[in-house]
């Protein structure tokens, strides 16, 4: 794992940890070689995510870049699809290191949620919506909090005024994980599910009759 600057490396590792630090830095800095940079940060993050606290300032700033250009653009443009894999690799960084975001934590959640609200990318969603999945059943990490978790999928509710196939496909896969948290018994009357009301009455309305059915048979049996 790439050591911090006060631990003093003197192995003949320490030049060679000493160009990956200047590398990432530099590059995050000036937005250049936005993807190897993002590769090897990504490298260095798996290995410890508490390394990340070296980066995250500019990481933050390129974040902030990254989503304002990529909302600006238009499918199928130059550089569009480039744009959304950029995205992808900067909150997979984040998502490892959440617990180590600290101040900047707060901007990293805000950006998810512009992306949600306003990408028009289907993967780049997807990809949000799979995190929230992940985030959504794993009640061991104190981030994102509860409240965080539950902003950030009822943000998900413009899902269904997505138009053609691929927003009817993503609008489905978040009604089925709204599903999947109603029936998960650990967070069975919890305050996630309490702040989720709004998502699971959508689910009552789904255009899908088999969905429809599941969700109204969901609320008729909690209903003493």
């Amino acid at each position: 794992p790439l050591p911090k600057d006060d631990e003093g490396d003197t192995s003949y590792l320490g030049d060679f940890f000493s160009f990956v630090r200047s590398t990432i830095s530099e590059g995050l800095r000036n937005a250049t070689s936005v993807r190897g940079v993002l590769l090897m940060l990504k490298s260095v993050v798996h290995a410890n995510p508490e390394r990340i606290q070296l980066f995250t300032l500019p990481l933050m700033k390129l974040l902030g870049t990254k989503a304002k250009d990529h909302l600006q653009s238009a499918p199928n443009t130059a550089g569009y699809d480039s744009s959304g894999r950029h995205m992808i690799t900067i909150l997979e960084i984040c998502q490892i290191c959440i617990t180590f975001l600290g101040d900047q934590r707060k901007q990293f959640l805000a950006a998810l949620q512009s992306l949600v609200e306003k990408s028009k990318s289907g993967q780049l969603c997807k990809f949000i919506l799979d995190t929230t999945r992940a985030w959504a059943f794993n009640s061991q990490d104190t981030f994102p909090s509860m409240k965080d978790k539950a902003q950030l999928l009822l943000k998900m509710v413009s899902f269904e005024y997505r138009s053609g196939e691929r927003g009817e496909l993503l609008h489905q896969n978040f009604l089925e994980l709204i599903y999947e948290i109603y029936t998960e018994p650990t967070l069975r009357r919890s305050d996630l599910t309490a702040r989720l009301e709004q998502a699971f009455l959508l689910g009552c309305r789904a255009a899908d009759p088999s969905t429809r059915e599941r969700f109204i048979d969901l609320l008729d049996s909690s209903i003493p």
